[in-house]
This record gives C-alpha cells, structure tokens and sequence, in this order.
C-alpha cells in the first residue's frame, strides 16, 4: 500500500532497454472498479501528444522509481479511448467531500492508498470538523466503507463514521498494530485465559480425586495412625468451662480467704478461761 503523491513525479525506467522514459504527472482513477487504470507520463513538448501507461503494463513500485518490461508499454492516447475518457471526466479524490448515506458529512479527503500489486484504491485519508469532534488528528476510511466515488463526493456506509481508523504516527504503523498487533495481541490473550482456564480446572479435579482417596483410605484402613484419627474425630469435645463460672469459682475463694478461721478462736477462748 502506498499513498497516491509517492507515485507523482516518480521516474519510469524501461528494464528492457535500460532507459527512463519520463516521470509519472498523473494518475488516472476508474470510479466503476475503485482503481488506477494508468499512469500519465510528463510532455516533454509542447503541443505533443500525451501519452499513458496501462497500470497492468508495470512490472514494480519501488521507493526510487516505477518499472515497465518495455518502452512499447507506453501507449498514445489514441489506442486508449476510455482512459482517454477517465481523464476529461476527472475523478480527482483529494479535496473530495465524504457524505454517509445517512447525510452526515465525515471530512474532506487529504490522500488516497493504492495497493500496489494491481492498483486497486485502499483507502482515504480524512480530516475535518466530524474528525477533529471524535479524535485528533486524521482517519482512515477502508475502502470497503465506501460506496460511491463522484467527481466532488464520496458517498460511504451509515456505519462508515464507527469504523473510522486514527492514524497516529503514521498509517503504515496505525494499520499494522490494528492489523496484525491488535489480532495477535487478541489471539494471544484468548489462548492464555483459555489455557489458564483448563490448568485451573485440572488442578480442581487433581484436589477432588485426592481428597476423595483420602477419604476412601480413611474409612477403610485399620492402621494406627487411621484409627487413632477416627477416634480423635469421634471423641467428643472436652467442655470447657464458661466465663461465669469461672468468675463464682474465683468470687468463693476470696470469701473463704477473708474468713478467720472458727478452730483457732475456739482454742484461743478456752485458753483465756483457763488462766
């Protein structure tokens, strides 16, 4: 995918005859199939004719430069009438408006992509008041959102304005963290949670099978230690004694500490007695 002004003023070099042929001006779009139908090579001269390159006609897109296998690619405009035809009905799309179906106006069309493999449109890149009330900054409109392309409008889907792309640093980045990032991100966690999932519910069943030998163990063994614990577990529990008994416990004794003792007043008085 390439933007449309990384095609404009690019040299087109012949591989056969290693020479450069001249520099794409234009490209022309066909609103019926949502493509580029050609390349628009510079005039050299005024007055000469102008000539084109049938998009099937090029063999690669290159950051430097567009190839063509032979200069007999190029092809005048007499031989092409309906590109001929594209090119004075003009279908610019830059500076186009974006209408939904339902009226809204989505923004103004800065680029357009180009896939280049067989240049077919990919996309819009929007901006304007609708864009700037939703995000900051600029959108991408898929080309699957769109519906008609006119010479001043574009007319896109009710659901367009919902599936609007942010490009945020760049749209090569923008399209690949969604594309591939977010899917795989995506993929990543469901089979995490899924995997997490099923040892969650293999460390359940390892924990009820346990217990249950246990269990069964429990009730069947006759060893020491087995029946020690069973008698443990049907003992029953020692009563401990409640606060308020404790509490007249400790009451009665202070009494019986305060009390003198009645044998040692006894003896004491017939002691007296005697003297």
């Amino acid at each position: 995918m390439i933007k449309s002004k990384q095609l404009v003023g690019q040299p087109v070099i012949s591989i056969g005859d290693g020479t450069e042929i001249g520099r794409v001006k234009e490209l022309v779009i066909d609103p019926a199939s949502y493509s580029v139908v050609a390349l628009i090579l510079e005039q050299k001269k005024i007055f000469k004719e102008q000539k084109f390159i049938p998009y099937g006609k090029v063999s690669s897109v290159g950051s430097d430069a567009i190839t063509i296998e032979k200069s007999n690619s190029v092809k005048k405009g007499a031989s092409l009438p309906e590109i001929v035809e594209l090119t004075r009905s003009k279908h610019p799309l830059i500076g186009c408006k974006v209408v939904a179906e339902n009226g809204t106006v989505l923004g103004i069309v800065d680029e357009y992509y180009i896939d280049i493999s067989d240049g077919s449109l990919s996309g819009f890149e929007l901006s304007g008041s609708f864009i700037n009330s939703i995000m900051t900054g600029r959108a991408f409109l898929d080309i699957s959102l769109v519906r008609t392309i006119g010479k001043k409008i574009l007319v896109a889907v009710n659901d367009a304005s919902e599936n609007l792309v942010k490009i945020d640093g760049g749209l090569w980045e923008t399209m690949k963290n969604i594309k591939s990032a977010g899917s795989s991100f995506w993929d990543t966690t469901v089979v995490r949670a899924k995997e997490m999932g099923e040892n969650i519910n293999k460390r359940l069943e390892k924990l009820k099978s346990e217990r249950k030998k246990a269990e069964e163990h429990n009730q069947q063994c006759q060893c020491e230690t087995c029946t020690t614990d069973k008698e443990q577990q049907e003992k029953p529990e020692q009563s401990t004694p409640k606060k308020e008994e404790l509490k007249d416990t400790k009451e009665h004794q202070e009494k019986q500490q305060e009390q003198p003792p009645e044998k040692e007043d006894t003896e004491q008085n017939e002691d007296l007695d005697n003297k």
